[in-house]
Protein backbone atom coordinates (compact mmCIF):
# COMPACT_ATOMS: atom_id res chain seq x y z
CA UNK A 1 0.00 0.00 0.00
CA UNK A 2 1.61 3.46 -0.76
CA UNK A 3 2.57 5.65 1.83
CA UNK A 4 -0.05 8.62 2.69
CA UNK A 5 1.12 11.56 3.80
CA UNK A 6 -0.63 15.04 3.55
CA UNK A 7 2.21 17.41 2.66
CA UNK A 8 0.71 19.15 -0.36
CA UNK A 9 -2.36 19.91 1.66
CA UNK A 10 0.10 21.43 4.69
CA UNK A 11 1.81 23.53 2.47
CA UNK A 12 -1.48 24.62 1.08
CA UNK A 13 -2.72 25.25 4.31
CA UNK A 14 -0.16 26.85 5.81
CA UNK A 15 -0.01 29.57 3.18
CA UNK A 16 -4.01 30.26 3.49
CA UNK A 17 -2.87 31.79 6.65
CA UNK A 18 -2.14 34.88 4.89
CA UNK A 19 -4.58 37.81 4.71
CA UNK A 20 -7.43 37.41 2.48
CA UNK A 21 -7.98 38.75 -1.18
CA UNK A 22 -10.57 39.38 -2.69
CA UNK A 23 -12.22 38.30 -6.21
CA UNK A 24 -11.68 41.63 -7.34
CA UNK A 25 -8.10 42.01 -6.36
CA UNK A 26 -6.74 38.75 -7.10
CA UNK A 27 -8.96 38.71 -10.57
CA UNK A 28 -10.03 35.08 -9.20
CA UNK A 29 -12.85 33.92 -10.12
CA UNK A 30 -12.96 34.68 -14.11
CA UNK A 31 -15.99 32.72 -14.67
CA UNK A 32 -18.27 29.50 -13.90
CA UNK A 33 -17.26 27.54 -11.17
CA UNK A 34 -18.26 23.45 -10.81
CA UNK A 35 -18.66 22.36 -7.80
CA UNK A 36 -18.89 18.31 -8.24
CA UNK A 37 -21.07 16.53 -5.08
CA UNK A 38 -20.53 13.43 -4.65
CA UNK A 39 -23.99 12.42 -3.68
CA UNK A 40 -27.20 12.09 -5.71
CA UNK A 41 -29.24 15.07 -6.15
CA UNK A 42 -31.64 14.90 -3.23
CA UNK A 43 -29.12 13.81 -0.80
CA UNK A 44 -29.01 16.21 1.62
CA UNK A 45 -24.93 16.54 0.73
CA UNK A 46 -25.91 17.78 -2.13
CA UNK A 47 -29.13 19.57 -1.40
CA UNK A 48 -27.02 21.87 1.65
CA UNK A 49 -23.95 22.10 -0.88
CA UNK A 50 -26.83 23.83 -3.89
CA UNK A 51 -27.73 26.17 -1.57
CA UNK A 52 -24.15 26.87 0.13
CA UNK A 53 -23.05 27.50 -3.97
CA UNK A 54 -26.13 29.87 -4.36
CA UNK A 55 -24.92 31.98 -1.38
CA UNK A 56 -21.12 31.56 -2.12
CA UNK A 57 -21.49 32.12 -5.84
CA UNK A 58 -23.21 35.84 -5.20
CA UNK A 59 -20.18 36.62 -2.75
CA UNK A 60 -17.94 35.72 -6.31
CA UNK A 61 -19.70 37.08 -8.43
CA UNK A 62 -20.08 33.92 -10.53
CA UNK A 63 -22.37 30.95 -10.74
CA UNK A 64 -21.62 28.43 -9.00
CA UNK A 65 -22.87 24.81 -11.25
CA UNK A 66 -23.36 22.14 -9.12
CA UNK A 67 -22.81 18.81 -11.00
CA UNK A 68 -23.78 15.62 -9.31
CA UNK A 69 -21.67 12.81 -9.61
CA UNK A 70 -22.43 9.77 -7.26
CA UNK A 71 -21.26 6.32 -7.50
CA UNK A 72 -18.78 4.16 -5.50
CA UNK A 73 -19.23 5.54 -2.06
CA UNK A 74 -18.59 8.75 -3.13
CA UNK A 75 -14.99 7.84 -4.92
CA UNK A 76 -16.04 8.53 -8.64
CA UNK A 77 -16.59 12.57 -7.29
CA UNK A 78 -13.35 12.33 -5.77
CA UNK A 79 -11.66 10.72 -9.14
CA UNK A 80 -13.36 13.45 -11.13
CA UNK A 81 -12.19 16.44 -9.29
CA UNK A 82 -8.76 15.27 -9.28
CA UNK A 83 -8.77 14.62 -13.32
CA UNK A 84 -10.06 18.10 -13.24
CA UNK A 85 -7.64 21.59 -13.98
CA UNK A 86 -6.13 22.64 -10.91
CA UNK A 87 -6.62 26.04 -11.47
CA UNK A 88 -9.45 27.15 -8.97
CA UNK A 89 -12.67 26.94 -11.70
CA UNK A 90 -13.39 22.93 -10.13
CA UNK A 91 -14.06 22.29 -6.50
CA UNK A 92 -15.85 18.56 -4.76
CA UNK A 93 -18.60 18.64 -2.33
CA UNK A 94 -17.48 15.58 0.13
CA UNK A 95 -17.83 13.41 3.10
CA UNK A 96 -15.24 11.87 5.00
CA UNK A 97 -14.98 8.20 3.98
CA UNK A 98 -14.06 8.78 0.32
CA UNK A 99 -10.73 11.12 1.68
CA UNK A 100 -10.65 9.04 4.96
CA UNK A 101 -11.27 5.74 4.71
CA UNK A 102 -11.63 4.48 0.98
CA UNK A 103 -8.02 4.87 0.18
CA UNK A 104 -6.50 2.73 2.81
CA UNK A 105 -9.23 -0.31 1.85
CA UNK A 106 -7.34 -0.11 -2.18
CA UNK A 107 -10.99 1.07 -3.25
CA UNK A 108 -9.44 4.55 -4.36
CA UNK A 109 -6.92 5.34 -6.97
CA UNK A 110 -5.98 8.62 -5.49
CA UNK A 111 -4.85 9.33 -1.67
CA UNK A 112 -4.94 12.60 0.11
CA UNK A 113 -1.90 13.95 -1.49
CA UNK A 114 -4.55 14.76 -4.10
CA UNK A 115 -6.52 16.92 -2.99
CA UNK A 116 -6.62 20.57 -1.51
CA UNK A 117 -8.63 21.37 1.37
CA UNK A 118 -11.17 24.47 1.15
CA UNK A 119 -13.37 24.44 4.24
CA UNK A 120 -15.00 21.20 6.31
CA UNK A 121 -18.96 22.55 6.11
CA UNK A 122 -20.73 20.59 8.72
CA UNK A 123 -19.25 19.35 12.13
CA UNK A 124 -20.01 15.86 11.84
CA UNK A 125 -23.01 13.43 12.99
CA UNK A 126 -23.00 9.94 14.07
CA UNK A 127 -24.83 7.45 12.45
CA UNK A 128 -27.83 5.36 14.19
CA UNK A 129 -28.32 2.04 14.36
CA UNK A 130 -32.18 1.08 13.88
CA UNK A 131 -34.09 -2.36 13.33
CA UNK A 132 -37.46 -3.13 12.10
CA UNK A 133 -40.13 -2.92 14.33
CA UNK A 134 -40.50 -6.33 15.25
CA UNK A 135 -37.04 -6.87 16.42
CA UNK A 136 -36.76 -8.07 20.16
CA UNK A 137 -34.77 -5.00 21.25
CA UNK A 138 -36.03 -1.55 22.83
CA UNK A 139 -32.31 -0.70 23.62
CA UNK A 140 -28.73 -1.05 22.73
CA UNK A 141 -28.27 -3.83 25.89
CA UNK A 142 -31.25 -5.21 24.82
CA UNK A 143 -29.72 -5.35 20.90
CA UNK A 144 -26.58 -6.99 22.14
CA UNK A 145 -28.41 -9.65 24.32
CA UNK A 146 -30.87 -10.60 21.57
CA UNK A 147 -27.84 -10.77 19.00
CA UNK A 148 -25.74 -12.79 20.99
CA UNK A 149 -28.62 -15.27 21.63
CA UNK A 150 -29.04 -15.63 17.76
CA UNK A 151 -25.42 -15.82 16.75
CA UNK A 152 -25.08 -15.59 12.47
CA UNK A 153 -29.28 -14.84 12.40
CA UNK A 154 -28.99 -11.42 11.83
CA UNK A 155 -27.12 -8.74 9.03
CA UNK A 156 -26.96 -5.64 7.87
CA UNK A 157 -26.27 -3.21 5.43
CA UNK A 158 -22.78 -1.77 4.51
CA UNK A 159 -22.26 1.09 1.64
CA UNK A 160 -19.57 -1.19 -0.23
CA UNK A 161 -15.93 -1.05 0.39
CA UNK A 162 -14.05 2.16 1.88
CA UNK A 163 -17.74 3.61 2.81
CA UNK A 164 -18.71 5.19 6.08
CA UNK A 165 -20.94 2.37 6.95
CA UNK A 166 -18.61 -0.36 6.15
CA UNK A 167 -15.80 0.73 8.71
CA UNK A 168 -18.63 1.92 11.60
CA UNK A 169 -20.53 -1.64 11.70
CA UNK A 170 -17.43 -3.92 11.29
CA UNK A 171 -15.55 -1.75 14.05
CA UNK A 172 -18.55 -1.69 16.50
CA UNK A 173 -19.52 -5.18 16.20
CA UNK A 174 -16.45 -6.45 16.06
CA UNK A 175 -15.52 -5.12 19.36
CA UNK A 176 -18.65 -6.05 20.94
CA UNK A 177 -18.43 -9.34 19.57
CA UNK A 178 -21.69 -9.99 17.43
CA UNK A 179 -21.63 -12.42 14.54
CA UNK A 180 -23.24 -10.54 11.92
CA UNK A 181 -23.30 -11.18 8.16
CA UNK A 182 -22.40 -7.56 6.48
CA UNK A 183 -24.51 -7.00 2.77
CA UNK A 184 -23.20 -4.85 0.42
CA UNK A 185 -25.34 -2.17 -1.48
CA UNK A 186 -24.56 0.40 -3.17
CA UNK A 187 -23.78 3.07 -1.18
CA UNK A 188 -25.63 5.14 2.00
CA UNK A 189 -29.04 5.07 -0.39
CA UNK A 190 -29.00 1.53 -1.49
CA UNK A 191 -28.51 0.65 2.39
CA UNK A 192 -31.67 2.52 3.05
CA UNK A 193 -33.43 0.50 0.63
CA UNK A 194 -32.26 -2.67 1.35
CA UNK A 195 -33.34 -2.27 5.04
CA UNK A 196 -36.92 -0.86 4.23
CA UNK A 197 -37.26 -3.71 1.78
CA UNK A 198 -36.07 -6.35 4.47
CA UNK A 199 -33.05 -7.34 2.71
CA UNK A 200 -30.74 -6.69 5.95
CA UNK A 201 -31.98 -6.99 9.41
CA UNK A 202 -30.18 -3.74 10.67
CA UNK A 203 -29.39 -0.14 9.21
CA UNK A 204 -26.52 2.14 10.07
CA UNK A 205 -26.65 5.28 8.42
CA UNK A 206 -27.42 9.13 8.48
CA UNK A 207 -30.70 10.55 10.87
CA UNK A 208 -31.88 12.13 7.48
CA UNK A 209 -32.61 8.82 5.82
CA UNK A 210 -34.34 7.17 8.63
CA UNK A 211 -36.05 9.55 10.89
CA UNK A 212 -39.04 9.58 8.50
CA UNK A 213 -39.50 5.81 9.19
CA UNK A 214 -39.74 5.83 12.56
CA UNK A 215 -41.66 8.39 12.30
CA UNK A 216 -44.43 6.18 10.23
CA UNK A 217 -43.61 2.68 12.79
CA UNK A 218 -41.28 1.27 9.84
CA UNK A 219 -38.19 1.38 12.38
CA UNK A 220 -36.77 1.77 15.68
CA UNK A 221 -33.47 3.42 16.47
CA UNK A 222 -31.70 1.92 19.24
CA UNK A 223 -28.49 3.91 19.30
CA UNK A 224 -25.45 6.17 17.70
CA UNK A 225 -22.07 5.32 16.79
CA UNK A 226 -20.92 7.97 18.90
CA UNK A 227 -20.78 9.11 22.54
CA UNK A 228 -23.50 11.43 22.06
CA UNK A 229 -27.28 11.11 20.77
CA UNK A 230 -27.62 12.71 17.13
CA UNK A 231 -30.28 15.73 16.47
CA UNK A 232 -33.68 15.25 16.52
CA UNK A 233 -32.96 11.69 18.31
CA UNK A 234 -31.64 13.10 22.00
CA UNK A 235 -33.09 10.03 24.33
CA UNK A 236 -31.32 7.67 22.28
CA UNK A 237 -28.71 5.07 23.72
CA UNK A 238 -24.99 5.91 22.69
CA UNK A 239 -21.61 4.11 22.88
CA UNK A 240 -21.34 5.43 26.60
CA UNK A 241 -23.96 2.72 27.13
CA UNK A 242 -21.83 -0.44 25.64
CA UNK A 243 -18.38 1.08 27.22
CA UNK A 244 -17.57 1.64 24.07
CA UNK A 245 -17.04 5.61 23.36
CA UNK A 246 -13.12 5.13 22.28
CA UNK A 247 -14.84 2.70 18.85
CA UNK A 248 -16.88 6.64 17.56
CA UNK A 249 -17.98 7.08 13.89
CA UNK A 250 -18.92 10.44 12.49
CA UNK A 251 -19.49 11.90 9.00
CA UNK A 252 -19.05 15.04 8.47
CA UNK A 253 -18.80 17.20 4.64
CA UNK A 254 -16.21 19.40 3.10
CA UNK A 255 -15.00 21.15 0.47
CA UNK A 256 -11.59 20.44 -1.38
CA UNK A 257 -9.88 21.11 -4.74
CA UNK A 258 -7.47 19.25 -7.04
CA UNK A 259 -3.84 18.92 -6.23
CA UNK A 260 -1.85 21.83 -7.41
CA UNK A 261 -4.78 24.73 -7.35
CA UNK A 262 -3.06 27.93 -6.30
CA UNK A 263 -2.97 29.30 -2.64
CA UNK A 264 -4.11 32.02 -3.71
CA UNK A 265 -7.06 31.09 -5.31
CA UNK A 266 -8.15 28.25 -2.38
CA UNK A 267 -7.58 31.52 -0.04
CA UNK A 268 -10.42 32.74 -2.30
CA UNK A 269 -12.70 30.53 -2.18
CA UNK A 270 -12.45 29.55 1.68
CA UNK A 271 -13.37 33.13 2.74
CA UNK A 272 -16.43 33.42 0.10
CA UNK A 273 -17.62 29.67 1.65
CA UNK A 274 -16.96 30.40 5.22
CA UNK A 275 -18.62 33.84 4.67
CA UNK A 276 -21.77 32.36 2.90
CA UNK A 277 -21.84 29.60 5.53
CA UNK A 278 -22.38 32.34 8.19
CA UNK A 279 -25.59 33.43 7.04
CA UNK A 280 -29.08 32.49 8.97
CA UNK A 281 -30.56 31.64 5.85
CA UNK A 282 -27.91 28.93 5.74
CA UNK A 283 -27.34 28.05 9.08
CA UNK A 284 -31.50 27.52 9.25
CA UNK A 285 -31.56 25.43 6.16
CA UNK A 286 -28.44 23.11 7.41
CA UNK A 287 -30.11 22.65 10.75
CA UNK A 288 -33.78 21.50 9.29
CA UNK A 289 -31.67 18.58 7.76
CA UNK A 290 -30.37 17.32 10.58
CA UNK A 291 -26.96 19.58 10.19
CA UNK A 292 -24.64 21.71 12.23
CA UNK A 293 -22.45 24.14 10.18
CA UNK A 294 -19.03 24.28 10.96
CA UNK A 295 -17.54 26.88 8.37
CA UNK A 296 -13.64 25.90 9.31
CA UNK A 297 -10.45 26.97 7.82
CA UNK A 298 -8.49 25.01 5.54
CA UNK A 299 -6.30 24.56 8.01
CA UNK A 300 -8.31 23.28 10.45
CA UNK A 301 -9.56 20.74 7.76
CA UNK A 302 -5.93 19.28 6.74
CA UNK A 303 -5.51 18.78 10.57
CA UNK A 304 -8.72 16.76 10.60
CA UNK A 305 -8.52 14.69 7.44
CA UNK A 306 -4.57 13.77 8.14
CA UNK A 307 -6.13 12.78 11.90
CA UNK A 308 -8.76 10.58 10.81
CA UNK A 309 -7.00 9.41 7.93
CA UNK A 310 -4.15 8.20 9.86
CA UNK A 311 -6.93 6.65 12.49
CA UNK A 312 -9.06 5.27 10.27
CA UNK A 313 -5.34 3.31 8.75
CA UNK A 314 -5.59 1.12 11.82
CA UNK A 315 -9.19 0.60 11.95
CA UNK A 316 -9.11 -0.53 8.47
CA UNK A 317 -5.95 -3.16 9.18
CA UNK A 318 -7.67 -4.15 12.61
CA UNK A 319 -10.89 -5.09 11.18
CA UNK A 320 -9.93 -6.88 7.90
CA UNK A 321 -11.06 -4.21 4.93
CA UNK A 322 -7.32 -3.78 3.63
CA UNK A 323 -7.24 -4.84 0.49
Amino acid sequence: MRTRTLTSIAIAAAVIAAPGATPAQSGFPSGLITMIVSAPPRDNLASIHRELADIAGAELGVEIKVENKPGSGGREGVEALIEAAPDGHTIAAVWNAPLTIAPHTGAASYTIDDIVPIMRTTAGAPLVVCVHPGFRADDSDDFVDHVEDNPGKYSYGTDGPGGIVELAGGRLFRSLGLDLKPVAFDGSAGVLRGFLGRKSDIYIGGVAGIIGQTKEGYAKCLFSTSEDPPMRFRDLDTLDDLDLEDQATHVWWALVAPKGTPPERIEVLAGAFRKAASVDQFKYFTRRRYENVAAGTPEELADLIKAESDAFARVVKEIGLAK
